[in-house]
């Protein structure tokens, strides 16, 4: 992510504001509507996860969250909804950078639990009741250690979801795996790989282990999603 960071200060210098070659890989956002659910839960203080710098994987998501919001306040002031969750989940709708700061203020780790499947399923039925012929894409960020989820199977809510999609790539949902839990990475992968063979319409799930989130950065994992949505996006409504 510092490297991606140093490449979007360098271009800011050289290029006007939306005139950078950065700036036109980040519009595939604002194409989108983008969704990132965020794991609250007490699981995410644990220090012990792998993270860089040893903290915690709450300040890690924390410090992801801020670096993609530097560099995509320049080219789409609209925001993102942020989607807090453990056993409960708080919705804030268009936060921009200047609502950042004050959001994590007021977003601490909490809760023993974690539904995932509540959250999910909110914020796409959601995008399905508002949805006209015109509607932009809707990409869906999950960010959690899945250590758990005590609301109802992924897997059924998933398929559920791809039943009301108009098209392939509608819907775009990518679990980031926070830390290395292995039964995590199974339940996840499987969402990945076998969705469509279990009864779903389409294939909407992307799947991205800690190994390569870490790596990679928010940043890039988000532009991948809205990548992918937005080139097999029709010119033509969707219904």
């Amino acid at each position: 992510m510092h490297g991606l960071r140093s490449e979007f200060e360098a271009r800011k210098i050289r290029h006007s504001i939306g005139d950078s070659p950065f700036d036109k890989e980040l519009n595939s956002i604002k194409d989108c509507h983008v969704a990132i659910l965020v794991d609250r839960s007490l699981s995410m203080n644990d220090r012990d996860a792998g993270c860089p710098g040893d903290i915690s994987k709450w300040m890690w998501v924390k410090q992801q969250i801020s670096n993609m919001y530097a560099a995509t306040s320049r080219v789409d002031d609209s925001g993102v909804d942020l989607v807090f969750f453990s056993d409960t989940h708080q919705a804030k709708r268009g936060v921009t950078l200047s609502d950042l700061r004050q959001a994590f203020d007021q977003i601490k780790p909490s809760g023993n639990h974690k539904n995932i499947s509540q959250p999910l399923s909110d914020v796409l039925n959601d995008y399905f009741r508002s949805r006209t012929d015109g509607s932009k894409p809707q990409v869906v960020i999950v960010i959690s250690d899945a250590t758990e989820n005590v609301g109802p199977p992924l897997q059924e809510v998933l398929i559920e979801v791809s039943q009301k999609m108009a098209r392939p790539r509608e819907v775009i949902v990518t679990f980031l795996q926070v830390g290395n839990s292995i039964m995590a990475e199974e339940l996840l992968e499987d969402l990945d790989r076998n969705l469509v063979a279990k009864g779903a319409r389409y294939h909407l799930v992307n799947y991205k282990p800690f190994s390569e989130v870490r790596n990679m950065g928010l940043l890039r994992e988000l532009l991948a999603a809205t990548h992918e949505a937005t080139q097999y996006a029709p010119h033509r409504p969707l219904h």
